[in-house]
């Protein structure tokens, strides 16, 4: 939830940076593209967030799993 918090709060940041072009745009903006780019952004945000936490998963794993070995 955190990374979709987070994706629309810097999606509104970059409308209300581009607000002035947007309002003077509105009608040429091809929307279903639009979509379609934000979409893809946002799967590849979610796609690297959970490979990212996956590794760091494994790795807090693996450590926690080693660590009696590794203390005597």
């Amino acid at each position: 939830i955190a990374v979709t918090v987070a994706y629309i709060l810097i999606l509104f940041l970059v409308i209300a940076c581009n607000f002035e072009y947007a309002v003077s745009h509105l009608t040429d903006i091809n929307y279903a593209i639009l979509a379609v780019i934000v979409g893809v952004i946002y799967m590849a945000i979610m796609i690297l967030y959970m490979l990212i936490a996956y590794f760091l998963y494994s790795l807090s794993m693996l450590l926690h799993c080693l660590h009696p070995l590794l203390s005597h």
